[in-house]
């Protein structure tokens, strides 16, 4: 028998050991366990993945328009993937301006599906539901349908608005 020594504890044949326990000791099935546990959730496919974020803009623009008068912005987003491939996305949006105030929502649902190993199509709707972030400017409320396609590091999506 080899004994390695690894930060106070001990590794005998493939097996830790903590310092005092002998090899087969209560301590090291409950350490045994322990890492075959995290070994198997670690392995285990996902269900489904659920994100969210926020962020701070200097400006939030949307194809070129600013969105905050030029003014920063704060952004809080979630969004949820299912293995199936079908996905929902909002987005909060909020002005740290002169107005400092929430002027609206974008949300995204869609489905992605792989179609090849190195190409994924997508299809989705997507609403906005902005303000103006100065009196008497123009919101943006629109609904957009999209499809794309993405092979690697390329992505393409084409949109068309009924609004």
């Amino acid at each position: 028998m080899r004994l390695h020594s690894l930060r106070s504890s001990a590794v005998v044949g493939g097996t830790a050991v903590l310092p005092g326990h002998r090899a087969g000791s209560e301590a090291g099935l409950v350490l045994r366990a322990c890492t075959a546990l995290i070994l198997a959730l670690g392995c285990s496919p996902a269900a489904a993945q659920v994100a969210a974020s926020v962020g701070l803009d200097s400006d939030y623009r949307l194809r070129g328009y600013s969105l905050t008068n030029d003014h920063p912005a704060v952004t809080a987003q979630v969004s949820y993937d299912d293995p199936s491939g079908f996905y929902l996305a909002a987005s909060g949006l909020g002005d740290l301006g002169d107005t400092g105030r929430f002027l609206g929502v974008i949300a995204d649902a869609g489905y992605a599906r792989r179609v090849g190993p190195h190409l994924t199509v997508d299809a989705g709707v997507l609403r906005s539901q902005i303000r103006s972030a100065y009196a008497g400017g123009l919101g943006y409320k629109y609904t957009e349908i999209y499809v794309g396609a993405y092979a690697g590091p390329v992505a393409a999506r084409l949109h068309y608005s009924p609004d």
